[in-house]
């Protein structure tokens, strides 16, 4: 450069020995099937391999050979075991069958008693739930009693085995009678003991009689022409029109019609597989549903799980097919219903049918009730709203006038089309 440095480039080969021939091995050793306490982890290497070393995991996270592995206490589980090693040519070898399932039980053969409950389940019904851990030989008994609050006398249950062996057991006393408090005495015992927890639990249900709320999911929400008015004598004062039998004799989710009443635990529980505590299985309180097996895992527009009917099916596990018999739509079977089967399919139904309203289609979820504005002639739903610029004549004809929506829009429920008669 300008200032005499001189800059010198050296080049050198490196030479790659690849005729290196892979010798090198690892072995998981055995553990104990099932393993029932900690117990250390062991690989076995050869042929020049080194650094053995064991996974839990299935191969996603690595310790050293000799490791000790800790079961989470009072579990029954399995977990993926493997082992690698560096090979005698430098690269990772890994142990043949990787990964190996192990079995994992560190339950005691002795009982804990946890935390057992009564609770409302119907009308006349409790629901028992006894949880427990332990009893990995499976001879621990589970018994309820109850009896009036007012009596001396217990109607014994039977001692039983739960056969799951899961960790809860469970059971419904029937026959009861609402408005009564009823004592329930659960027990827990075990020939090897009963090691934490308390061996008898007691609740008192007081069996609530049914009362009607705004969110409960039952004729008394469809039974008028105007929506928010759950008596004949509300809603015909108001000026609407009552028929509770539009689609069966007498209502449905009611006491003594069709499906019996309705409760929040009809629908819902506690620790279900199914979000927003949706029951896995759906059970009438009189009579029987078109179905009861019920998925409900995504309430999201394009893969909700309230309902589909594309294609038609004669069953269904949607939460709002399930049951659904005498619907225009989203029907168990959809084999004839009169709305299609195009109805928002797998879209998130409560935009529309609130559950605070029990279901019942919202006046004012898409639309001013009535819309006396522009802005108020859109709702939730991009692409399906009223069609108008404009809105038109609702100040006139249900301000001034006093027109319920059913005089011009009959049938808005389910179509949606205003009434030319």
């Amino acid at each position: 450069d300008l200032f005499g440095a001189v800059e010198t480039t050296k080049s050198s080969q490196y030479i790659i020995d690849q005729s290196c021939t892979e010798t090198g091995t690892v072995t998981l050793n055995a553990v104990p099937n099932p393993i029932t306490g900690p117990v250390a982890v062991t690989a076995t290497v050869g042929g020049g391999a080194s650094a053995a070393q064991v996974s839990f995991d299935g191969g996603s996270t690595w310790f050293p050979s000799g490791t000790t592995f800790t079961p989470n206490p009072q579990a029954n589980y399995t977990l993926q075991f493997a082992a690698k090693a560096t090979g005698n040519c430098g690269g990772e070898i890994f142990a043949a069958g990787n990964p190996t399932t192990v079995n994992i039980d560190s339950r005691t053969n002795g009982l804990e008693a946890e935390g057992a409950s009564a609770v409302q389940s119907g009308l006349t019904s409790i629901l028992v739930t006894m949880g427990y851990c332990g009893d990995r030989d499976g001879d621990a008994t589970y018994k309820v009693d109850y009896k009036l609050t007012s009596s001396g006398t217990w109607t014994n249950g039977t001692a039983v085995v739960d056969a799951t062996n899961d960790g809860t057991y469970t059971i419904t006393l029937n026959g009861l009678t609402s408005g009564l408090s009823y004592d329930v005495r659960m027990t827990y015992a075990d020939p090897d003991g009963i090691l934490a927890g308390t061996a008898v639990q007691t609740a008192v249900v007081t069996l609530t009689a049914w009362t009607d709320n705004a969110m409960l999911h039952n004729a008394n929400r469809f039974a008028c022409s105007i929506a928010g008015y759950a008596t004949q004598v509300t809603c015909e004062g108001a000026g609407g029109i009552w028929d509770i039998s539009a689609k069966h004799v007498g209502g449905w989710g009611i006491p003594g019609q069709q499906y019996g009443a309705f409760l929040c635990s009809t629908c819902h529980v506690k620790n279900s597989s199914n979000i927003k505590r949706v029951v896995p299985t759906v059970t009438a309180s009189s009579g029987s549903f078109p179905g009861n097996s019920v998925t409900f895992t995504s309430a999201v527009d394009g893969s909700s799980n309230f309902g589909d009917d594309a294609g038609g099916h004669v069953t269904s596990t949607k939460i709002c097919e399930s049951c659904h018999s005498v619907t225009d739509v989203h029907r168990y079977n959809t084999t004839g219903q009169p709305g299609g089967t195009s109805h928002y399919n797998q879209a998130d139904c409560t935009k529309c049918h609130e559950h605070k309203a029990g279901f019942r289609a919202s006046c004012t979820a898409c639309h001013g009730n009535p819309p006396l504005a522009a802005g108020e002639l859109t709702g939730p739903l991009p692409g399906n709203d009223t069609g108008s610029t404009s809105w038109g004549a609702h100040n006139t004809h249900a301000e001034t006038l006093g027109f319920v929506c059913n005089t011009c829009h009959t049938g808005w429920e389910t179509t949606g089309e205003i009434s030319v008669s």
